[in-house]
Formats: C-alpha cells, structure tokens, sequence
C-alpha cells in the first residue's frame, strides 16, 4: 500500500470509528464531524471555482460567487426534487 494510500485508509478508518483516537472513543462525536464534513465538501467546491470564496455558514452560501453557490445547492431534474431540509 503506497504511503497516500495508507494515509487516506487511516483517515477514513478515523472517521468511521474503527481507530480510537484523541478521545474520541470508539465513535468520533457528531460535533466534531459536522463541521469537519462541511469543511471538507467546502473544499472540493473551492477546487472547482476559481479565487478565494467566502462562505456564510448561517445562510449555507458563499457571498462572493455565484457560481460556487451552484454546487451547494443543485439543480434536479423534474421527479427527482428532494423537499428542503433548511
């Protein structure tokens, strides 16, 4: 197993629990990884757009660019829509 490898397996292992860690315990706890997830989703939408975005937690959208705000939030087909949640 290569070392990036390895690295990417250790991780997800932490995030699912299966490694104690810095007492986590046996489940890392939800207010941890909320906000971890969000960080880390936050990131593949930055490697899309080009420049620095701002992002506005309270209102789940960046302030500085339209089309960043796009992969927030997607557009579904018609009979595909899901029902807000926020």
């Amino acid at each position: 197993m290569s070392d990036v490898s390895r690295r990417y397996f250790l991780f997800g292992s932490l995030l699912a629990g299966m490694i104690p860690r810095r007492g986590f315990g046996s489940v890392p706890s939800l207010k941890f990884l909320g906000p971890y997830t969000e960080w880390m989703l936050l990131g593949s939408v930055a490697a899309r757009v080009p420049g620095k975005l701002l992002w506005d937690p309270k209102k789940m959208e960046f302030t500085n660019n339209r089309e960043a705000n796009k992969y927030v939030r997607p557009v579904f087909r018609k009979g595909w829509e899901l029902k807000s949640i926020i």
